[in-house]
């Protein structure tokens, strides 16, 4: 046992031995915050809402102490880890790419906000600087350290967040008219992410006994049905193909690579027949509307509208994060591409910083023998595939899915720069 422990150590692994940290305690905090204040939001809205549920300074006090305590943590992990050395593990592209986003980003927040945006919680918004500055969260993912507290936070947040959505389900009217503004739907965006890194998990325990992780990832689809969404049913598609690429046996792939598969696709399907067994009333009225607009066309509109009132020229520098267009006679700020969005907002360094910080390096690692860094690579990748439009009601954001993928980037810059410093080694 120590001299495994003395091995792990010298790898860098976190072991039994293994203390937490400043760094860890802070990301996880940050986490816990920003989901608090996620959750927070997601429950007092119901079926629908009006446009004070998300306006600046028009949430609860304690959304904005959640949301406060989560952005303050993130910050202060992020520069604590870069401080104690990750930055410097960094690539000097990737490191030009992070000052371009950051210098950006206040560049545009002493141009467009004042003294009341800062009083008023606007420039703390979705489209304010700290969404870039918060990035700095990498630094910290970087750190393996982090990692088994992140894991416990991440995965008990999303079977509450389940727990949650499931009730929203069964106590909400399926005709959910305001889409975006629905607790369902909070909840659907949430457990993507949080769902999905939880179902990832699965593919380093694999044990029937973990079939709770199965869970986050069952109710998000039942979500995406409920809510009629149909690019977060695709999503969970791309999730499940994923999920059964990633789950390999331990040890050599032989005769029981197949008996092994099957039996998660068995947990999972018993675990779906019982969930649809309590929800089937709601699920068959939802999954037949589901039906109905499968085949609408909702996004073709948007894209010509934004093009009709914004020249490209306009997304070179961006129009600032108080940038605004024209869509059926109102003043918009937000679209359903959020590379597209990136560049209204920041301009074409804000857009392509971002795709080399948090996509980029899950593109690098794809494939990687370590499991983990594997299951990091993917969620990345799907949420590249998020970003150019495949899912709507995401954009990069202060929130607690956003702040996962950053750590999750995180874990593969820390791969990457490994894998440098030991090109031998392609696990950890």
């Amino acid at each position: 046992m120590l001299a495994r422990a003395n091995e792990q150590v010298r790898a860098g692994k976190p072991g039994s031995g293994t203390s937490l940290g400043l760094v860890p305690l802070l990301s996880a905090a940050g986490l816990l915050g920003a989901w608090g204040a996620w959750v927070v939001t997601a429950q007092s809205i119901g079926t629908t809402a009006g446009e004070g549920v998300v306006g600046p300074g028009e949430k609860s006090a304690l959304y904005y102490l959640a949301h406060g305590l989560g952005l303050v943590c993130v910050l202060a992990a992020g520069l604590t880890a870069a401080l104690k050395g990750q930055y410097r593990r960094l690539e000097s592209g990737t490191r030009f790419a992070f000052w371009a986003l950051q210098i950006t980003a206040l560049a545009w927040a002493i141009v467009s906000y004042g003294f009341a945006d800062y009083a008023n919680f606007k420039a703390f918004g979705a489209t304010g600087p700290f969404v870039w500055f918060s990035i700095v969260l990498i630094f910290a993912g970087m750190d393996k350290k982090v990692w088994p507290l992140v894991d416990k936070v991440v995965f008990g947040t999303s079977i509450i967040s389940a727990c949650l959505a499931i009730v929203s389900i069964a106590t909400t009217h399926r005709d959910i008219t305001q889409r975006w503004l629905s607790t369902p739907v909070y909840y659907m965006v949430l457990l993507m992410w949080y769902g999905g890194w939880t179902l990832f998990s699965f593919t380093r325990h694999q044990k029937l006994s973990q079939f709770w992780r199965f869970i986050p990832y069952m109710v998000f689809i039942c979500l995406a049905v409920f809510t009629k969404t149909r690019s977060w049913f695709l999503m969970s598609f791309f999730l499940l193909m994923s999920f059964f690429w990633l789950n390999k046996p331990a040890g050599r792939i032989g005769g029981g690579f197949l008996a092994h598969r099957l039996k998660s696709l068995l947990v999972l399907l018993v675990a779906l027949s019982i969930l649809g067994f309590f929800l089937q009333d709601l699920l068959l009225g939802a999954f037949i509307d589901f039906q109905d607009r499968a085949l609408q066309d909702t996004r073709s509109g948007q894209y010509v509208d934004f093009f009709a009132d914004v020249p490209l020229s306009d997304l070179v520098l961006g129009r600032g994060p108080n940038g605004t267009w024209d869509w059926n006679g109102r003043d918009y700020q937000y679209f359903d591409n959020a590379v597209l969005w990136m560049a209204f907002i920041g301009g074409i360094p804000t857009a392509l910083s971002y795709l080399v910080l948090i996509i980029l390096p899950g593109l690098r690692c794809l494939g990687s023998e370590a499991v983990e860094i594997n299951a990091a690579a993917v969620l990345l990748l799907l949420w590249g595939l998020a970003c150019v439009g495949f899912s709507t009601y995401s954009n990069p954001s202060l929130t607690p899915y956003s702040y996962l993928l950053c750590l999750l980037a995180g874990r593969c810059l820390g791969f990457l720069a490994d894998r440098r410093s030991n090109p031998v080694s392609n696990t950890l």
